[in-house]
């Protein structure tokens, strides 16, 4: 089952996460950053430790597809973090994308969200001279349109088009206002040659409204087996029999299947904006490198 329209998160610190995304055989995983981290302090834990003396993260997973290592964590984690940190991470995980340095940006604060951007920016510079050859994935952030498209212009003066939304920060409260600005944002983005990821994205019901997108970073498959869940097409059902691995697995499939449906149901927008097929998205975010 192909799987490159949905890309399955693994928290690293989480060991039962990894079994059901690899059972499906994905050609595009996730890791986190954050996992790495010490829950208290600006340092990096044992696990990391574990993963640097076994020579990587391909070596660690026992895994031969393409990792994506995300930037994206928590707030508090990103008022700790350092670019040092950083820099050790990727010299010693060894992965094949990152996505760009993660930055507070919130609604109303044009300034302060402006100076993180800034920061995020300088951060991914001094990445990309120092590790030409991880590809970047850009994290576009801001607190409105004019924020959002001037990140995403800077991303593209670097040569990066290849990008992300981090969609929890939409969805996360239920506004419907704030899910249509996720939209509308992520219009300004898929455009030209580029590709799109939306990270965190895990409505099923909603999935005709992002069809335009190449791809989605994914972990509800296993939130939704945390907290005694299963997909039964794009319902939510209690989780009676299955165990939480079992329950993580057939979410995931389930998902995939959803997504392939809604490709299938999906006619084109006014953008004229069409599905990468499920065969190309590993392909073309190798190509356009």
């Amino acid at each position: 089952m192909n799987m490159e329209l949905l890309i399955p998160t693994i928290k690293l610190d989480n060991q039962e996460s990894i079994p059901p995304a690899k059972a499906i055989n994905p050609k595009i995983i996730s890791v986190r950053i954050q996992d790495l981290l010490k829950k208290h302090s600006i340092q990096l834990n044992s696990l990391y430790y574990k993963i640097k003396e076994v020579g990587g993260i391909h070596k660690y997973l026992n895994y031969n597809g393409k990792v994506i290592l995300s930037s994206i964590m928590r707030d508090d984690f990103l008022r700790r973090i350092n670019n040092s940190i950083i820099f050790d991470i990727l010299e010693n995980i060894k992965p094949d994308y990152f996505i760009t340095s993660d930055c507070e940006t919130y609604n109303n604060e044009f300034d302060y969200s402006k100076q993180q951007i800034k920061k995020s920016l300088i951060n991914t510079m001094e990445i990309l001279r120092l590790f030409p050859e991880i590809k970047p994935i850009g994290l576009i952030k801001g607190c409105e349109r004019n924020q959002i498209l001037a990140h995403y212009n800077l991303f593209k003066k670097l040569g990066i088009n290849i990008f992300v939304l981090h969609a929890g920060d939409f969805f996360r409260q239920g506004d419907e206002s704030q899910i249509q600005r996720l939209k509308a944002y992520a219009n300004l983005v898929k455009k030209e040659d580029n590709i799109l990821l939306l990270a965190g994205f895990g409505s099923q019901k909603r999935l005709e409204e992002f069809s335009f997108v190449d791809g989605y970073i994914t972990y509800s498959h296993m939130v939704n087996a945390q907290h005694g869940i299963v997909l039964n097409g794009r319902k939510k059902e209690k989780n009676t029999c299955m165990t939480y691995h079992q329950a993580g697995v057939h979410n995931l499939k389930q998902m995939l299947l959803n997504l392939l449906d809604s490709k299938k149901q999906t006619k084109l927008t006014e953008f004229n904006l069409k599905w990468v097929a499920e065969s190309e998205l590993p392909e073309l975010i190798i190509q356009k490198q």
